[in-house]
């Protein structure tokens, strides 16, 4: 993980770098390839801002937070940064999962819910299903 922390009409104490940085590192859990987070903390009167910028491989996502003083605002950025990724991570789909499952074993037999279709004849419908039912996929 990458991290900025930039003040905007504000400086950002090493106190402050700190918190953030200890903040931000519990989001480093969700992502398992490199990723950049820009935090800004600025003063919106008479409330503290805090803002972060997560940049991913094709994919940018941004909070942000205000609250009466600084930490809090910190707190509830690092909250919603840490929803809004666990949120794109269930979005993410593996596509190779169900081969892998089915050849590892794991997957033991597949239902699928298909109308019945006849495909010239109703034979070979029936043919297709007991060849199916052998590998565990009944129609």
């Amino acid at each position: 993980m990458q991290l900025e922390v930039h003040g905007h009409q504000i400086e950002v104490t090493p106190a402050l770098r700190d918190y953030v940085d200890s903040k931000m590192q519990r989001i480093d859990r969700h992502l398992d390839q490199p990723f950049q987070v820009r935090v800004q903390l600025g003063l919106d009167k008479p409330n503290h801002k805090a803002e972060a910028t997560v940049t991913l491989a094709g994919k940018t996502v941004h909070a942000d937070a205000t609250a009466v003083d600084m930490y809090a605002a910190i707190d509830l950025l690092a909250d919603k940064v840490d929803r809004l990724l666990m949120k794109h991570r269930k979005k993410q789909v593996d596509h190779h999962r169900g081969r892998q499952a089915l050849a590892a074993g794991v997957l033991d037999e597949i239902t699928l819910d298909v109308a019945p279709v006849l495909l010239g004849s109703g034979e070979r419908l029936l043919d297709l299903a007991i060849e199916n039912a052998e590998h565990g996929v009944r129609f």
